[in-house]
């Protein structure tokens, strides 16, 4: 059920569209500036008494946080932010709750400057700033919080928000250490209450907002990794060490917040190396007692990737895992049935967040996306099961524009259950569109059947699309990750074809009409299919790929230095470029051309810092000195991701003018 009068209300306050679930049948394919747009409504947060709504809404270059009172209708603005990525000014990054009627908003000013000319265009300079604030919720009291003293003036980040004291907050700044400061949220003064230590890189704290562990380096050139816990006469002691040889625990220890009993904290961790253990879970680490606790949530398959907890007593309530979708089961078994019927409401393809919640938890502010939908917010009253549409988060993008997708489960060429997803392009008519490939990048992370901005992109203009979660992907055990280790151009593209193979075998794929398209890792995967696929591959699209493996590991080298963590991963992901060079050469796709025949397009940004430009480059060079048909499109001032919203345009419009060359859509 909707309520119809919330809706109305809330909708005037934000002037939103109904968005993607009630659009109408386009007439064309939503425009590419749909979907490169910014969202219009972001980060629905409800007041502890859920009395208030705030969000962010974005107009242009404007962006507003607005309170909405759910009691009488009205709506304030609060404050507002104007910036462009041209010209620069100031963004509202995020703001948080504190108590009732005040806000803690962050800031950053971006400062553009332009200099001079040149033949490739303007030369721009950016500063940034940050500031952080407190302000009432009628937009009055505005107050600038600092910490005591920085070389800078700037603020750091915020520790802990201090629940349980309506007054004040944490945050850590850097002066001669990593300090931290007690801040009055209504005068502003600021009180140093840790002296911290110049190797500190960040702390934790409990319910009560005590520090009780920190994290540093130690060891030969600030090496090693360590984990410190303060006693009860506020020492400092060593709970735990990962130095560079134990790299692959480092991402699986996760402080995830305050437990329900003093000294104590959540952690996500893969605790040990039995198969059990080999998945993620949720645990207790007491910082008193220096012990980590048993798993109170763990999932069969999937790792733990988060929890929800109550919000006056930190008790734990249910774990989150991303199976298909975001999910998050509870232990109460009321709470699961409404999470259940919540599921069922939007569909088994829905991903549900709890973005915010009111104290008592009867009010729940919702964000739900899937595939064909990249995000809606609702408001849901527990006790009455009532749902109550906020906004969408983008407009312009017509359901009846974008395609479904579905979990595709297939095997490996020995055996070896694998999964991805396939997204049937728009107005689907059930005939076997040509199909891109498109395998994600990591490699150790995933994909998820979840909004993805290319593949509906792509679904648009009439392609379907594949996203294998080849062995080295990220979310289903250790195990599963480490399978790709030293597999760059081995077992993880093998498991990469076998999908595209029974695609085939079932008839959902015509061969002949097949491209290849990723971005990092996929971008290198793209590249040795067209190294080593030509058979099948009819086009490849490598967008910031790898395409000599002994030079970017050179490079993480003297980025990171031989004895960092970075590089220490990197050698177990790849491979030791002494010991492994003739793998790592017999596997980058710069040195294998001569049997190259696919056209190629090469996306990369100039300032690309973790996989340099140089890649594509030299891969360019090297397939025009084999005579293939190759563009190289250079990102000015751009690094590996995160462009501005024109060069995202320029992307997908690339990618667009050559796929309708390369692998055209009958009819269109």
């Amino acid at each position: 059920m909707i309520g119809k009068g919330m809706i109305a209300a809330v909708a005037a306050a934000l002037a939103l569209a109904a968005g993607p679930a009630g659009a109408q049948q386009a007439a064309a394919p939503p425009p590419i500036a749909a979907f490169t747009a910014e969202s219009v409504l972001s980060d629905p947060a409800l007041s502890p008494s859920g009395r208030y709504l705030a969000f962010i809404r974005r107009a242009g270059d404007v962006r507003t946080l607005h309170v909405h009172d759910l009691q009488d209708g009205t709506s304030t603005a609060v404050m507002a932010s104007t910036a462009n990525e041209d010209f620069g000014g100031q963004f509202i990054d995020w703001f948080r709750w504190k108590g009732e009627d005040r806000l803690i908003v962050k800031m950053t000013l971006l400062d553009i400057q332009r200099h001079g000319n040149r033949a490739d265009g303007d030369v721009r300079n950016w500063r940034y700033g940050q500031g952080l604030f407190s302000v009432a919720r009628d937009g009055g009291g505005f107050i600038e919080i600092k910490p005591p003293s920085t070389r800078d003036g700037r603020p750091g980040p915020v520790l802990d928000m201090l629940r349980n004291d309506p007054g004040h907050i944490l945050m850590t700044y850097r002066q001669n250490g990593l300090d931290v400061a007690r801040i009055d949220i209504l005068t502003g003064e600021a009180e140093q209450v840790e002296n911290g230590d110049r190797n500190a890189l960040d702390y934790v704290t409990d319910r009560d907002g005590n520090i009780v562990g920190r994290t540093v380096r130690r060891g030969v050139l600030d090496k090693v990794l360590v984990m410190e816990a303060r006693g009860a006469d506020g020492r400092w002691t060593e709970v735990f060490r990962l130095k560079k040889d134990d790299i692959r625990d480092l991402p699986d220890y996760a402080f995830v917040g305050a437990a329900e009993a003093p000294g104590q904290v959540y952690v996500i961790v893969r605790p040990g190396d039995d198969d059990a253990e080999s998945i993620a879970g949720v645990h207790v680490y007491d910082f008193r007692t220096r012990t980590l606790g048993p798993a109170i949530f763990r999932d069969a398959q999937y790792d733990a990737a988060g929890l929800v907890v109550d919000l006056d007593t930190n008790a734990f309530l249910g774990g989150c895992v991303v199976s298909d979708t975001f999910r998050c089961r509870f232990d109460d078994p009321e709470r699961e049935a409404v999470m259940t019927a919540l599921r069922r409401h939007f569909g088994e393809d829905a991903g549900i967040r709890i973005a915010s919640r009111s104290d008592d938890g009867g009010l729940w502010a919702l964000q739900v996306t899937a595939p064909h939908n990249p995000g809606s917010f609702y408001l849901y009253r527990v006790g009455e099961q009532r749902l109550e549409l906020i906004g969408a988060a983008h407009d312009g993008l017509p359901e009846a524009g974008l395609g479904r997708a579905f979990r595709y489960d297939y095997r490996a060429a020995d055996g070896t259950a694998l999964f991805g997803y396939l997204t049937r392009p728009a107005n689907d008519t059930g005939a076997a569109a040509p199909l891109i490939v498109m395998p994600h990048g990591g490699p150790e992370v995933r994909d998820q059947l979840t909004w993805d901005m290319w593949a509906q992109f792509l679904a648009s203009r009439g392609y379907q699309v594949f996203q294998p979660n080849f062995r080295g992907s990220a979310g289903m055990g250790r195990d599963f990750a480490e399978a790709g280790y030293g597999q760059w151009g081995g077992l993880m593209q093998d498991d990469i074809t076998a999908g595209v193979d029974q695609l085939a075998r079932e008839g959902l794929v015509d061969r002949s009409q097949v491209c290849i398209l990723g971005a990092s890792y996929g971008g290198y995967a793209a590249l040795w299919g067209g190294a080593k696929q030509a058979d099948l591959y009819r086009c490849v699209i490598s967008v910031a790929g790898v395409s000599d493996l002994p030079a970017l590991m050179a490079h993480a080298r003297r980025e990171n230095g031989a004895d960092s963590d970075t590089y220490a991963y990197w050698l177990r992901s790849i491979g030791d470029p002494g010991a492994d060079r003739a793998r790592l050469e017999a596997t980058s796709p710069v040195r294998h051309v001569d049997d190259w025949r696919a056209p190629t397009l090469l996306i990369h940004g100039s300032l690309d810092d973790l996989t340099p430009f140089a890649q594509s480059r030299d891969m360019e060079r090297a397939l025009k000195r084999a005579g293939v048909e190759v563009k190289l499109v250079e990102l000015e001032n751009e690094g590996h991701n995160g462009w501005s919203t024109k060069n995202e345009a320029l992307v997908l419009t690339e990618i667009e003018t050559f796929l309708a060359r390369h692998l055209p859509v009958a009819g269109r």
